[in-house]
């Protein structure tokens, strides 16, 4: 006999880590998965700074709420200087909240 644990967290707990990122976006390029689960959607590249800059952030749809996305669908973050919260994988950064850096 085997005994399986198992283990449930609420919806709203976290299971990375979250990091943040001050800069201004530059510009928004939109993709599309090509193979796997999520094949056929779309997600956008926003690429931070200017110039050689190499902070690029990944948006996409299930990771924000509905009024962010469209402001990024709709290239509302163009120019802005934002805080940038996100996940990070090994091969990208995922944004998970994004709001206007405060002035102080």
């Amino acid at each position: 006999m085997k005994k399986v644990n198992s283990y449930y967290t609420e919806p709203e707990e976290q299971n990375y880590t979250t990091y943040s990122l001050i800069g201004s976006v530059f510009e928004i390029a939109d993709r599309t998965h090509k193979t796997g689960k999520k094949k056929g959607q779309t997600y956008y590249v926003l690429k931070l700074g200017g110039g050689n800059s190499k902070d690029t952030l990944q948006a996409r749809k299930e990771d924000l709420p509905a009024e962010k996305w469209q402001q990024i669908t709709k290239m509302a973050l163009l120019g802005k200087n934002l805080v940038f919260k996100y996940k990070k994988w090994i091969t990208n950064k995922q944004i998970i909240d994004f709001y206007p850096q405060s002035k102080k």
